[in-house]
């Protein structure tokens, strides 16, 4: 990449140094290695990357953005680009890089199981050179930085679309330009925010709106708006489903260790571990075959692929606790759908010893947070010896549970970790089965840790 590419990307201004200096990459972060990168300023509520030009130009880096006209002391050989917005300024630079490649970039989006899918594709792709979101670059900072790690060994990206608001899909599938664009579902997340499962699903299909007419579309056939969002393409559908589609999934075991299951499509059968728990994997796993059979991967390399570990922390963990207790840790985040799926594998596993669900708040279900949260209690109430909810929207669980029927001795209600934390040697058991799961920022994850504390 050369300043001369990013100028014409961007149509900056040089107001100072040499537009010829080459480019090793380009960030974001003043606080990493920046020998030889070029900087890019960003704002947020309480920081200003502007602030810090001065400073990694003393260490080294080769140029920034800039969105004002100001006097900045740096050597006579720093080059500094004006932008009218040093955002776009870097979105419009990874998009142009991006174009420089043709190769297959996968967008993946969905209300649950993003990160899984992802991840499970990245195995099944695992004899391919591929960049792929790492962490949580899933966001409009996030992509261009992923797109900016291709090369020209590059064969493939794999990218993760994350989203709280219409018209972020979109954006971010402006600045990736995806071949193949996979929905994974459409659930009752963020609903708080956007007021309707038909307004989650446009805001999700956005992806498919903003596509090439020669993209392939990969949806969930057992999901309840799968239609609504066929109507958003004329692309070629691919659809991946437990009761129907055109890859699918057969005689399912569940463990604790992960999931089995025959993989059939137009390509033949072959049988599948994932070494992830969850009725959720299957459709994650089921959605990564699909994009890799539409890439032309064997069917060997698929199974093998899914047979890979995962690093999931979090996740639907297995983890060992004190005195016998093994616990569930699903803390990542929860949302309705993935919180009835996890209690119905809690209530699934053959295992001696008492279910127990700790669960904590939902957020960001608005108006929807009383019923989503009480349907998810009588599921509890199906499934758990014992319930214990953290927060104040959980009360609802609680009541949820109570009102399908589970004794309210069996119910425990808690508004502070606290709390919880000094009545846990009353509360669990040696051999318990222990499900942890809450949005994240109840930071369940706390109760995971004291679960693992020896007395």
């Amino acid at each position: 990449m050369s300043l001369d590419m990013i100028m014409r990307a961007t149509g900056a201004e040089l107001l100072h140094g040499d537009a010829g200096v080459p480019v090793s990459r380009i960030f974001t972060d003043s606080r990493q290695d920046c020998g030889g990168a070029f900087f890019v300023p960003l704002r947020g509520e309480r920081f200003d990357g502007h602030d810090y030009i001065k400073e990694i130009a003393d260490r080294g880096a080769i140029g920034s953005f800039t969105d004002r006209l100001i006097g900045i002391d740096v050597p006579k050989e720093f080059v500094l680009l004006k932008v009218d917005d040093t955002l776009r300024a870097y979105q419009s630079t990874a998009s142009a890089h991006r174009d420089r490649y043709s190769v297959p970039v996968i967008a993946i989006t969905g209300s649950c199981g993003k990160t899984s899918t992802r991840n499970l594709l990245s195995n099944v792709m695992s004899r391919m050179r591929i960049v792929r979101t790492e962490r949580n670059e899933n966001n409009e900072i996030g992509v261009p930085l992923t797109l900016l790690r291709m090369d020209g060994s590059t064969e493939a990206v794999v990218l993760e679309f994350g989203m709280r608001g219409p018209g972020e899909i979109k954006e971010l599938a402006g600045i990736a330009c995806p071949t193949h664009g996979v929905i994974t579902n459409i659930e009752p997340t963020h609903i708080g925010r956007l007021g309707s499962l038909e307004a989650i699903a446009d805001a999700k299909g956005e992806l498919l709106e903003n596509m090439p007419g020669d993209g392939t579309v990969f949806l969930n056939a057992d999901n309840a708006w799968t239609e609504h969002l066929k109507k958003k393409t004329t692309n070629r559908v691919i659809e991946f489903g437990i009761n129907a589609g055109d890859v699918r999934a057969t005689g399912i075991r569940q463990t604790l260790d992960g999931v089995e299951f025959e993989l059939v499509s137009e390509f033949g059968g072959t049988e599948v571990y994932v070494p992830l728990p969850g009725k959720g994997t299957v459709y994650n796993a089921l959605a990564a075959a699909a994009v890799g059979l539409s890439l032309g991967i064997s069917m060997d390399d698929i199974r093998e692929g899914l047979g890979l570990p995962v690093d999931e922390s979090g996740r639907m963990t297995r983890k060992k606790g004190r005195d016998g207790i093994l616990i569930i840790d699903d803390t990542y985040n929860s949302s309705p759908a993935s919180l009835r799926l996890a209690l119905e594998l809690l209530g699934s596993i053959e295992r001696e010893g008492r279910r127990v669900a700790v669960l904590g708040d939902m957020l960001e279900l608005g108006e929807f947070s009383e019923p989503e949260h009480g349907a998810c209690g009588a599921t509890a109430a199906g499934n758990a010896a014992l319930l214990v909810t953290l927060g104040s929207d959980s009360e609802w669980i609680a009541k949820g549970a109570v009102g399908a029927g589970m004794p309210e001795s069996s119910v425990k209600v808690y508004k502070e970790y606290d709390e919880l934390a000094k009545d846990a040697d009353d509360l669990f058991e040696p051999g318990d089965l222990v499900l942890v799961k809450g949005s994240r920022g109840m930071k369940m994850e706390r109760v995971v840790d004291l679960l693992r504390e020896k007395k």
